[in-house]
């Protein structure tokens, strides 16, 4: 898609919309309105927003304003009013970049690989601390970074356990084998 096709595919984009109402200056045919995640969106949708929020930045003004919308079904949405065209019939360099940023989520959907690599284990070890919290009665000898080093061990060990939430019983087998190894050190 070229730049004026996505521009003149947003203008005015929200007034398709269902039950959307909107104040402000937005009635020129000029703005869209753009959303970059909601409550429920997925990781990836979560740090490509993140990526899109600081690259955005600089945008920010009287061509791109952040909104945040209530709705019934996904609870909120979070995003942009972005001008299209300027008073020229120019497309804004707001809407530009957001069609640049478009285009490289059409060719590949992350914005950043390694936020979201980070994000993703960093998810990962809370569902392991949540898999593993009961166990933690017993084991007095973990460290608080016991599910970095359970991680550490079914990575080693049982990486087939890495695929989703772990199972408890690999964590068992891994707690275990942790306690093991700082009882013969």
């Amino acid at each position: 898609m070229t730049l004026q096709q996505r521009a003149a595919a947003l203008a005015d984009n929200w007034r398709s919309f269902q039950c959307f109402a909107w104040d402000g200056p937005y009635d020129d045919g000029c703005w869209a309105v753009v959303y970059t995640h909601h409550r429920d969106s997925d990781l990836i949708d979560r740090v490509n927003a993140e990526v899109l929020a600081e690259l955005l930045e600089p945008h920010l003004g009287p061509d791109l304003v952040a909104e945040h919308h209530r709705h019934w079904a996904v609870g909120w949405l979070d995003g942009y009013a972005l001008r299209v065209f300027d008073e020229r019939g120019e497309v804004t360099p707001a809407c530009t970049a957001w069609h640049e940023l478009q285009c490289h989520l059409e060719e590949y959907p992350l914005l950043d690989e390694a936020r979201y690599a980070q994000r993703d284990h960093e998810q990962f070890l809370e569902r392991l601390a949540w898999v593993g919290q009961h166990l933690l009665e017993d084991a007095d000898h973990l460290v608080d970074d016991w599910p970095g080093r359970v991680f550490d061990w079914l990575w080693e060990h049982e990486q087939h356990e890495l695929l989703g939430c772990p199972s408890e019983e690999a964590v068992r087998r891994a707690v275990a084998a942790l306690h093991e190894g700082v009882n013969h050190a």
